[in-house]
C-alpha cells in the first residue's frame, strides 16, 4: 500500500508541474508554436492539451486513488465485521454447549434422587419401625445428599446462563432435598414424595425448554 501511495504522489506532482509550466508558446518569442505532432524539449504544453494533460489527469488520479483508498476501507471493514460475527457464533455456541452440559448434569442427579427416594418411599410405607428398612436402603440416603450437592455446585457454575427464576426453583428443591429426614416417614413413605415428583417433571420441562426439543435428554 505504501509503494502504491508513493506511486501516485509522484505521478500527481508531475502533473502538477506541467500545468505551472510556460505558455505554449516557445521561449523565444519568434519561434512558431509548439507542434502537436512534433515533439520539442524546448516547447510545453499548453491549451487543451495542457488541460487535458494536467487538469483531467490529475482529476482522474485522484478518483483512482479515492475509490483504491475507499475499496479498501471497505474490504477491511467487511472483515472486520465478519470477524465479530464469527467470535459472537463461537460464544453463543459455547453457551449452548454450557446450557446442555448443566441440563444433562441436572436431570441425571434429579432421576437417580428419584429413584432412591422412590425405593425408600416403598420400605418406609410398609414399615413399623426406621430399623425395617433395609440397611442397604438407608444407606442410600448418603448417595441421595450427595447427589444433591453435586446438583447444587452444578447450579452454581451455571447460574450465569440459566433463568434466575428456574436457578431460584431449582435451588429451592435442591434445599427439600438436603433437609429431608426418611426416618419421619416410617408408615407414611418418604416425606413429600408426590411432590417431589412433581417438581423433577417440572424442572425437567423447564430444562429441555432451555436448550429446544432437538437436545432433549430425558423424555
Amino acid at each position: 500500500m505504501h509503494k502504491v501511495a508513493t506511486s501516485v504522489f509522484v505521478v500527481l506532482l508531475a502533473a502538477a508541474m506541467l500545468i505551472h509550466v510556460p505558455s505554449a508558446y516557445s521561449q523565444e518569442s519568434e519561434i512558431d508554436p509548439c507542434s502537436l505532432t512534433q515533439f520539442d524539449p524546448n516547447c510545453s504544453p499548453s491549451g487543451w492539451v495542457a488541460f487535458i494533460i494536467g487538469d483531467v489527469t490529475l482529476a482522474v488520479l485522484i478518483a483512482a486513488l479515492i475509490y483504491y483508498l475507499q475499496r479498501n476501507t471497505t474490504n477491511k471493514l467487511s472483515e472486520a465485521i465478519m470477524f465479530t460475527q464469527k467470535v459472537l457464533r463461537q460464544e453463543e455456541e459455547s453457551k449452548r454447549r454450557q446450557i446442555i452440559f448443566v441440563t444433562q448434569s441436572l436431570k441425571n442427579y434429579f432421576s437417580g434422587i428419584l429413584m432412591i427416594a422412590g425405593l425408600m418411599n416403598h420400605h418406609l410405607i410398609n414399615a413399623k419401625t426406621y430399623e425395617d428398612v433395609p440397611h442397604t436402603i438407608r444407606d442410600k440416603q448418603e448417595y441421595m445428599i450427595r447427589m444433591a450437592s453435586h446438583s447444587n455446585y452444578t447450579l452454581n457454575l451455571a447460574s450465569h446462563i440459566l433463568d434466575p427464576m428456574l436457578t431460584e426453583q431449582v435451588r429451592r428443591f435442591i434445599s427439600t432435598i438436603e433437609m429431608a429426614r426418611p426416618e419421619s416417614g416410617v408408615g407414611k413413605g418418604f416425606p413429600r414424595y408426590d411432590e417431589m415428583k412433581k417438581d423433577i417433571t417440572n424442572i425437567t420441562a423447564k430444562l429441555d425448554a432451555c436448550v429446544g426439543k432437538e437436545d432433549k435428554i430425558l423424555k
